[in-house]
């Protein structure tokens, strides 16, 4: 989706996002990427993978396309039953901040123990540089047990994923692996393991095979669930005291086909935190490596104020591009 927006094919498409996966495809090909607060824009029709993370956002090649699709999309839905039922202000009319009023915190201690690419490095603490230089006020804010982000997904979303996606068998749900007649199976668990060895990628087997023994054993999920609640309430409290957090999208340009998997997640050391906590978050086109290859700046704003965290991002855009 994101190429295609990139490629001139469309205007905008849509995405899931649970961990990043609709913010790092536009950082890595330069287009903006939008996931809005947790349960602003309904979730039915998505096909589940970790119900308390998914969002569905939209691709654009610019913040002005991504506010005029959230007053299109945004609002309550009975059919889904997390959707919040207030109707969210519009996003494409408000009056946009002048960058000497913004106050923006950034997470020194995050990017610090994160091996960030060079050029990604530069670009971004030359905005900061630009940004202090315009007049906004930038803060270092250090919220606690941040470091505990990434194996609190991989619990949660492993977890959620195993309970989602064990339907799909190839009884009631999903396609069926072919058979021959000499290896029918004499069960349905049977028929299960058959199906799901063929037909899953390694990855996805990988988070089944995790999020059942998690659901085995309930202590790890509660500490998983006890992180997240602190990680959420840390990073509201820190959003008390700035409009938004800025961080880059993603610590890396976009990887070589063969070295793709990222099973450690540190692609996603900067994106999964607006997950757990269900914050609006957006990813802008930055700037580009040596090779060419684009990289982003991300925005995670405060809850349920999208059209405020639009309308900054707005701002930012302007900013960066300026001559």
């Amino acid at each position: 989706s994101a190429a295609a927006v990139a490629a001139g094919w469309l205007p905008a498409a849509l995405g899931s996002d649970t961990g990043g996966s609709l913010r790092q495809p536009a950082s890595t090909c330069g287009v903006v990427g939008f996931k809005p607060t947790y349960g602003r824009v309904s979730r039915h029709g998505l096909i589940a993978f970790a119900s308390s993370l998914d969002h569905v956002g939209w691709l654009t090649r610019s913040v002005a396309d991504a506010a005029l699709l959230f007053d299109v999309l945004a609002g309550p839905d009975p059919r889904d039953p997390r959707a919040l039922t207030d109707a969210p202000p519009r996003a494409s009319t408000p009056p946009f901040p002048r960058i000497p009023a913004l106050r923006l915190g950034l997470l020194p201690a995050l990017i610090e123990n994160t091996s960030i690419h060079p050029a990604i490095a530069r670009a971004f603490s030359a905005l900061t540089e630009r940004l202090q230089s315009a007049g906004a006020t930038l803060l270092d804010l250090f919220p606690q047990h941040l470091e505990l982000a990434g194996p609190t997904y991989t619990a949660i979303s492993s977890a959620e994923a195993a309970s989602n996606l064990a339907r799909y068998e190839g009884l009631r749900f999903g396609q069926r692996a072919p058979l021959s007649l000499d290896e029918a199976p004499t069960s349905v668990e049977a028929l299960a393991r058959h199906t799901r060895s063929a037909l899953l990628g390694p990855e996805v087997q990988r988070r089944l095979l995790l999020g059942h023994s998690l659901l085995s054993g309930q202590t790890t999920l509660a500490n998983a669930q006890h992180a997240r609640a602190h990680i959420q309430k840390n990073l509201d409290e820190a959003l008390t005291h700035v409009d938004a957090l800025l961080t880059p999208t993603t610590p890396d340009t976009a990887p070589p086909l063969q070295d793709a998997d990222d099973p450690e997640h540190h692609r996603d050391r900067f994106t999964l935190l607006a997950n757990l906590a269900g914050l609006p978050a957006i990813s802008l086109p930055l700037g580009h490596d040596a090779a060419g290859l684009p990289f982003g700046l991300q925005l995670i704003g405060r809850r349920g104020h999208d059209a405020r965290h639009l309308a900054i991002a707005r701002a930012l855009e302007a900013f960066i591009t300026a001559p």
